[in-house]
């Protein structure tokens, strides 16, 4: 059990540190990616079409 509680620590004080080293996001970042995902979506939606005209002909 000393084991796990040893591990759970080291594993919190990681996770800690991961996150304060993290920048902060921003706007732009959240354009940016709210734009990226657009293009996915978009991406995914014209693939979606192609197959379903395959698929009826």
């Amino acid at each position: 059990m000393k084991v796990l509680a040893e591990l759970r620590r080291k594993t919190d004080a990681a996770i800690s540190t991961s996150f304060r080293s993290t920048p902060p996001i921003t706007s732009d970042d959240l354009t940016d990616l709210f734009a990226q995902e657009q293009t996915a979506l978009k991406d995914l939606m014209e693939f979606l079409r192609q197959a379903a005209a395959g698929e009826q002909q």
